[in-house]
């Protein structure tokens, strides 16, 4: 499937924005799989669906993406879903 590399930046929190301070950071979207985007950063990898690239996102190639690396991307963000939704359970018992 077809990915774009994006690049943009992004602020830690509202301090960082206020003040100019984001990083300029890469992330693969593919849009044929619900806008998934998958982002390396600081030794994570962050999987989103339905992203929405900002105004000042500057799109730098097309790349193929392996079917099977974004059949797993996706089960990771499901897996992630529902282990939020456990998560606010546990947090309850607190």
């Amino acid at each position: 499937m077809k990915g774009l590399i994006v690049e943009e930046t992004v602020y830690e929190g509202t301090l960082a924005f206020a003040h100019g301070h984001g990083q300029r950071i890469k992330r693969i979207v593919i849009p044929e799989a619900d806008n998934l985007a998958i982002t390396p950063h600081n030794g994570q990898i962050y999987i989103m669906t339905n992203y929405i690239m900002s105004d000042g996102s500057r799109i730098l190639k097309e790349t193929e993406v392996a079917d099977e690396l974004i059949q797993r991307c996706i089960e990771y963000k499901r897996m992630q879903d529902e282990f939020f939704q456990l998560f606010e359970t546990l947090e309850k018992l607190f």
